[in-house]
């Protein structure tokens, strides 16, 4: 299982790329039909903006799902962007670091609960059964972090929307890891604020990345079930 992760992992500068190149296509209306690992377009794809399939393959065979630990980006210059409204509490490196392995363990938690209320139960073994899930989270942006650190001074944030993010996923065989299908979905401002802005705080944001997480786990699960009355019919 380590070796098959290790060969799975890439870099998530080239993630970000793929992403970013394959929404300013979808912008244009000019999906490419085919990628160049030999998958292909589904043109019709619900609930995300681009998803492609490996040909001929049969996701119904798959019941149990093994999800990693997704990587994460934020969106250039927004750390910069964010400090250059602060006078205090202004984004470092360190809050960057503990945005991202927090956001990893409620995307893992919340994402495998989601999945298991669907039908899917979530495994850590490979099997002929088990489809592996790879995410990664790009191009993320926090309209409101709060990181208030300072004793006696705050810096209240307020904002409609929660934020963007982008995810990008994988699916591969467990145990040969062979590359299955691949999607994309955008979330722009997710956490509705119901035409308002109100005060953002770690709180609100969880709560929001959570509904977010669950959105992005019920789409996958809603897809297999898809495939599956698809094949059985």
């Amino acid at each position: 299982m380590k070796k098959l992760i290790q060969n799975l992992t890439l870099s998530c500068a080239i993630l970000a790329s793929a992403v970013v190149a394959t929404e300013a296509q979808a912008k244009k209306n000019d999906l490419p039909e085919t990628t160049p690992d030999g998958l292909v377009l589904i043109k019709k794809a619900k609930n995300v903006d681009y998803a492609y399939i490996k040909p001929g393959v049969d996701l119904s065979a798959y019941d149990e799902i093994i999800v990693l630990e997704p990587s994460i980006t934020f969106q250039k210059h927004w750390q910069s962007d964010i400090n250059s409204g602060r006078m205090i509490n202004r984004i470092t490196d360190d809050d960057i670091e503990f945005i991202q392995e927090n956001a990893k363990e409620l995307f893992l938690e919340q994402f495998s609960k989601s999945l298991e209320k669907k039908g899917y139960p979530v495994v850590f073994a490979p099997g002929d059964n088990v489809l592996l899930v790879r995410p990664a989270i790009v191009d993320l942006e926090i309209n409101a972090p709060d990181v208030d650190r300072t004793a006696g001074m705050t810096h209240k944030t307020y904002a409609e929307y929660a934020g963007d993010a982008t995810l990008m996923i994988e699916l591969y065989d467990s145990e040969t890891g062979e590359l299955l299908a691949r999607a994309g979905d955008r979330q722009r401002d997710f956490g509705d604020g119901f035409g308002r802005g109100y005060e953002r705080t770690q709180f609100t944001n969880i709560n929001d990345a959570r509904s977010l997480f669950d959105t992005w786990a019920r789409s996958l699960a809603n897809g297999l079930e898809r495939v599956k009355k698809a094949s059985a019919s």
